[in-house]
């Protein structure tokens, strides 16, 4: 049994964490951190009503160090991990991410797109799966989900789209991370 710490609370957070229950064999949510950004109440209904029917229990970020899990994973988390949180995990701490990187690293990453794709006539931006390291939204790279700027893209057009992209990139790749050694 694989176990689980979950960080994020947006709605992807929680389509994410959902599939993770569902459709994942062998594996089991030990904790979850909700966001630091306040969400939508609707959005923290839904997170609450998850972790509830799954008995997944939440902790504060801070309690992370304390507990005991295999693999970590990063759904948009607002805080940056600590360099003794990514080397607990023996398989890891897994991000994912609305931006190419090593491109778009950092938040705001649909904003600094937009611009530049204007910019440098460079119309690619996209979804990535990466491990985790020290530094901010660095480290191996698992899967990146290409989603084009479009002409008439603002950032909530493109974060609309760029968003979409989160749970498909999840269900491709979660699968081979759990089974893998």
């Amino acid at each position: 049994m694989i176990k689980i710490l979950c960080l994020g609370s947006r709605t992807e957070s929680i389509q994410c964490m959902k599939y993770l229950v569902k459709n994942v064999d062998n594996i089991k949510i030990v904790g979850s951190v909700p966001h630091f950004t306040a969400q939508p109440e609707s959005v923290i209904r839904d997170y609450e009503n998850i972790i509830t029917k799954f008995e997944i229990p939440k902790f504060k970020f801070q309690e992370i160090n304390h507990l005991n899990y295999d693999l970590g994973l990063s759904f948009l988390f607002d805080k940056k991990i600590q360099s003794q949180e990514v080397d607990k995990p023996k398989l890891g701490f897994i991000n994912l991410h609305l931006g190419p990187l090593p491109r778009f690293r950092g938040a705001n990453s649909i904003t600094y797109a937009i611009k530049r794709a204007r910019k440098d006539k460079i119309y690619n931006f996209g979804v990535t799966m990466h491990y985790m390291d020290y530094e901010l939204d660095t480290g191996p790279i698992i899967d990146l989900m290409d989603v084009p700027i479009l002409e008439e893209d603002n950032a909530y057009k493109l974060y609309v789209r760029s968003s979409d992209s989160i749970l498909p990139l999840f269900k491709k790749n979660i699968h081979k991370i759990i089974n893998s050694k």
